[in-house]
């Protein structure tokens, strides 16, 4: 397998590991869009990676989502997800979110995650939230990435910051392959 094909698609997961769909940071029972620009490095002084995303999420629980991400304005891959809150504790000042993830990507051959979140959502004042989440991914590669060990564990943690409609998240993703660093900023519209 191409080695610039096999790094996209590591962008691509650890992208979703630290996005791990929107839902957490929707109110219980609101639906809406969210997205953003994100950009990842494995070093903080360069950026080897760009993504787009965005994601509907229904009564604040379920999100369905689209990434692309590119690696250095080369080729790309994309990457559908699904995450479902199965826990959702909320009160006027924040709350407990416990995703669940699923993710798709589609290259020559189709790469299948899945992985559970956690985040605890802080309102701070009436138009700002503080989100700290932390989720963890397991990946399973087609045996043409790797001849023995065809999967690995990701952890991400990130903390959103939410300004009235708009969010920015600094963003840390972990495995035995990498380390990436990343900022990812958006909007998140609630109705």
């Amino acid at each position: 397998m191409n080695m610039k094909i096999m790094t996209i698609l590591l962008f691509a997961i650890f992208v979703s590991v630290s996005l791990q769909g929107q839902n957490y940071l929707f109110d219980k029972g609101k639906n809406g869009f969210s997205g953003g620009f994100g950009l990842f490095s494995e070093q903080i002084k360069t950026v080897d990676a760009y993504a787009i995303h965005f994601e509907y999420t229904v009564n604040g629980r379920f999100s369905l989502g689209f990434n692309r991400t590119f690696l250095s304005n080369e080729e790309g891959v994309s990457n559908g997800s699904a995450s479902y809150c199965i826990i959702k504790r909320q009160n006027a000042r924040g709350g407990l979110n416990v995703p669940i993830i699923i993710e798709i990507s589609g290259l020559e051959n189709t790469v299948f995650s899945y992985g559970v979140g956690l985040s605890f959502i802080n309102r701070t004042h009436e138009s700002v939230k503080i989100a700290p989440a932390f989720s963890i991914l397991r990946t399973v590669l087609p045996s043409t990435f790797y001849s023995n060990n065809n999967s690995f564990i990701a952890i991400g943690f990130e903390l959103n910051v939410i300004i009235n409609k708009f969010r920015i998240t600094p963003n840390l993703s972990l495995s035995q392959q990498d380390v990436l660093f990343g900022l990812d900023a958006g909007f998140l519209f609630q109705k």
